[in-house]
């Protein structure tokens, strides 16, 4: 195999780079530095494996700033439910002679057939039972499907119930038809029948629903069946979670068919599917006063999964924009230098100009024009990131190129491309490395201060987003911690790892700063 350098040069670039690593981890703020870098970097390409939820399409998984579950180890938390979601696997059995079920892998086809011989109702039910050991809960959410098919003479009624460990049954949804259903239907988001014998239904428990709802006085039987309170036909707020769920113990999930001939000398028949959606199964989700990790933000979504994807923007953005910014520092310095006269003093007054203008305020400006994207934003961070850099190295420039090596290279002949890719660039390089690794906490802190004041990409989780958040949706009124201080540490972290590898390379490359050891 033939490699690109000499065997000399090979043995060279090896002494230094041993050497360099024996000085660098004889800093103990490099290595801290260092551990700290690994770790994000870490949680940054483990983030897809690490996050329990899409950060891209997080959903509601507990209520509005749940705490952490770990809270409940401490007093005056105790009793608080987590997340939780039960799958509703159902399984019929057939108990009239009209009725026939056919089970099937994820769903159950039940075939309703009466020729006008029976004109009572036929009732089919299956029934889960749970155990539920925590105080009530904030709110709970039924999620199921249903398709009918060949409805014939039929009226057909799908309830799901709850019975609690009192005997007190609670009708949660019901879906009342006599159409047939091509596709499929949710049975926890019903509709209002058209028959003419249907009044408006009011729902004990809609879905998504949140502690409490509105009870619109109707039909006052329907309120006496369904155990509702009603005084001089008025709304009344109720809490359905705390009737419900009132005791710890065993709960009975239950659905229940009905089918009833509408004329009762003709036949009457209906195929009735429960079915997925989506290859989403049938499931009883209560969702929790307490989550995760991390808890919740003002949407109920999970705060653990933002924080790990942040973790990748940050790197992204901190590290993207400090090698554009370091590389138009270096460009422009070695070219002001080495170049000097009209070039050096045209480029020196254009940093000159840049260096007084005030950066936020001008990336506001330009990310209000162009859009809050986070490629614009790495842009524009490295735009205004490069001055101070290139003035540094222009300076070291103008020392290399009245040395002996470069004046014999240019008196050799040595074209001046040559000598800067040669003799100067190499000779800038740890200036460069040293600003480049302390430049990434600017372009961090910059990112989630843009973000923080509401000028960041809102399509993309970063830590100043939820900072953003937090402070908008009241976090700090509610004393929400978990939503403030976890981003604000890592942000702090984060930065803190780069600085000391920073200081760390500066004393190992800078000669004057170099410790004797």
């Amino acid at each position: 195999m033939k490699f690109p350098l000499s065997k000399t040069k090979r043995m060279i670039y090896a002494r230094k780079i041993k050497g360099f690593s024996e000085d660098f981890f004889s800093h103990r703020t490099g290595i801290a530095g260092l551990i700290l870098i690994i770790f994000f970097v870490a949680i940054a390409l483990l983030s897809p494996y690490l996050s329990p939820y899409d950060p891209y399409r997080l959903p509601k998984v507990a209520k509005v700033f749940a705490p952490p579950v770990w809270v409940t180890l401490f007093p005056g938390f105790e009793g608080l439910n987590p997340t939780l979601e039960y799958p509703l696997t159902w399984s019929f059995t057939q108990n009239t002679s009209f009725i026939s079920i056919k089970p099937l892998q994820k769903e159950s086809e039940i075939f309703y057939d009466n020729e006008g011989i029976e004109s009572a109702p036929q009732t089919i039910e299956s029934t889960l039972t749970y155990q539920y050991t925590y105080k009530p809960p904030p709110s709970f959410v039924f999620d199921a499907w249903f398709r009918a098919t060949n409805v014939t003479n039929t009226r057909y009624v799908i309830q799901f119930l709850i019975k609690t460990p009192e005997g007190k049954y609670f009708i949660i949804s019901e879906r009342n038809s006599t159409r047939s259903e091509k596709y499929a239907i949710p049975i926890s988001s019903p509709v209002p029948s058209r028959s003419d014998d249907a009044d408006f239904r009011i729902y004990f428990v809609a879905r998504n629903f949140e502690g409490f709802e509105i009870l619109l006085s109707t039909n006052p039987l329907d309120r006496i069946k369904k155990e509702y309170l009603e005084k001089r036909d008025v709304a009344v707020k109720v809490d359905p979670c705390a009737v419900i769920f009132e005791k710890p113990g065993e709960y009975d999930f239950i659905l229940r068919l009905t089918f009833r001939p509408i004329d009762t000398e003709k036949r009457a028949s209906a195929t009735v599917s429960i079915v997925t959606y989506q290859e989403r199964v049938a499931s009883f989700k209560i969702e929790g006063h307490v989550h995760g990790i991390l808890g919740t933000d003002y949407r109920g979504r999970d705060v653990f999964s933002q924080i790990i994807t942040g973790a990748r923007i940050s790197l992204l953005v901190g590290i993207a924009s400090a090698i554009l910014s370091v590389s138009m520092g270096i460009i422009v310095g070695v070219t002001a230098g080495y170049i000097s006269g009209f070039v050096d003093e045209a480029l020196m007054r254009i940093v000159d100009i840049l260096l007084c203008l005030p950066a936020l305020p001008i990336l506001l400006a330009l990310v209000s024009i162009w859009g809050p994207n986070i490629l614009y934003i790495i842009i524009l961070i490295a735009i205004f990131g490069w001055q101070g850099l290139s003035r540094v190295i222009r300076s070291r420039v103008l020392s290399l190129k009245e040395m002996f090596f470069v004046e014999s290279a240019r008196a050799s002949g040595a074209s001046t491309s040559y000598i800067i890719m040669r003799h100067i660039v190499p000779n800038v390089m740890p200036i460069a490395i040293s600003a480049l690794i302390l430049a990434v906490p600017g372009a961090i802190l910059t990112e989630a201060t843009l973000s923080f004041i509401g000028f960041g990409d809102p399509t993309i989780p970063t830590w100043g987003r939820l900072l953003n958040e937090a402070q908008q949706t009241g976090a700090f009124a509610r004393l929400a911690w978990w939503v403030i201080f976890p981003p604000g540490i890592a942000i702090s972290i984060l930065c803190l790892g780069f600085i000391l590898i920073g200081h760390a390379i500066d004393e190992v490359l800078n000669p004057r700063l170099r410790r004797r050891r």
